[in-house]
């Protein structure tokens, strides 16, 4: 099993309080106890870690929000980077609205909701009073500092007048209702919205390539991140595959164990359990298996497929499987 990583801290500026803390590796244990650092972003009070595991599109970090915690604008908070939020713990709400005057949305969220923000729509976290809100976010910087620049992708400048800071992606839907659409035999049901207050109620269908149930999550007419749950039966082993694109995968329940290589990298084995994070190189064959016990296992991914449809013609890139 391979679980350990390297701690790096970066410094963000020469104040000695903006200290960011960095873990290296592909795979970090149970997210709801992992170590996250007080971080002063924006004059907004958490506490944050990021994770990096060598993906190039999109990376994850995890934030912890304590009740009062509060910013020196509030209510001004947006990022023309699109984002894919998990609550690992805790419980509040989250407000959402276009730009101002505009109508806003609010959201109760507690573990196991997800939520996007549409792209450069104002929002802000609200723990509820005793509690706090730790939230596991995979955002697609990597993927925008490569397409316009590192500076520009670190954040939402209030001062500037980039126009993709301008911009505020309009959604094909009302944020307060939800979408659930078939897509086919081959594919489970897709879940359309902005929110979902709880990923373990919904109703998920037969989803024979991954080897049990599943259901697809389309958030904010997101076009770089997608996501997707999936349950495996006691004892099912997926078959060795890889992709053309980079995923995370977040373990909802159960335990199991996920196999990494290539042609040109050791094989890795991550043993997994509830909370714990793995990621998924592009082009890597892996294997997902449940490893005992009477109950499924459950995990969420999240992935640059989206993006990478809209990039470049996959269908050259490899043969899905092992021998055929």
């Amino acid at each position: 099993m391979s679980t350990n990583y390297q701690v790096v801290k970066e410094r963000w500026t020469a104040d000695e309080e903006r200290v960011h803390y960095i873990y290296a590796g592909k795979c970090f244990k149970d997210l709801k106890t992992h170590p996250v650092h007080p971080v002063n972003l924006e004059g907004w009070e958490c506490s944050r870690t990021s994770f990096d595991t060598g993906l190039e599109a999109i990376k994850p970090f995890l934030a912890e929000v304590p009740y009062g915690g509060h910013r020196d604008i509030p209510g001004r908070h947006k990022h023309y980077y699109e984002a894919f939020v998990y609550v690992v713990s805790g419980k509040g709400t989250i407000e959402l609205w276009k730009e101002e005057g505009s109508q806003r949305y609010r959201f109760p969220y507690h573990e196991g909701s997800v939520l996007s923000p549409p792209l450069n729509w104002h929002h802000d976290h609200f723990p509820d009073k005793g509690s706090f809100i730790r939230y596991l976010a995979i955002i697609n910087v990597p993927l925008m500092g490569r397409l316009i620049g590192r500076d520009q992708a670190r954040g939402f400048d209030l001062t500037t007048g980039h126009p993709l800071r301008n911009y505020a992606r309009s959604i094909p839907y009302d944020p307060e209702k939800v979408v659930i659409e078939k897509r086919g035999d081959d594919f489970p049901a897709t879940y359309k919205g902005v929110w979902v207050e709880d990923l373990g109620s919904l109703p998920l269908s037969p989803w024979p390539e991954r080897g049990g149930l599943g259901i697809g999550l389309e958030l904010s007419a997101n076009t770089t991140i997608g996501a997707h749950v999936v349950e495996l039966p006691p004892g099912t082993t997926r078959k060795p595959h890889r992709h053309y694109y980079e995923s995370f995968l977040y373990i909802l329940s159960g335990a199991g164990y996920t196999r990494v290589w290539s042609e040109k990298t050791a094989e890795e084995r991550y043993e997994w359990g509830a909370g714990d994070l793995i990621a998924i190189p592009v082009n890597t064959w892996h294997e997902h298996g449940h490893r005992s016990g009477k109950e499924p296992a459950r995990y969420l991914e999240m992935n640059s497929r989206p993006i990478m449809e809209k990039m470049m013609d996959t269908g050259f890139v490899f043969k899905d499987s092992i021998g055929g």
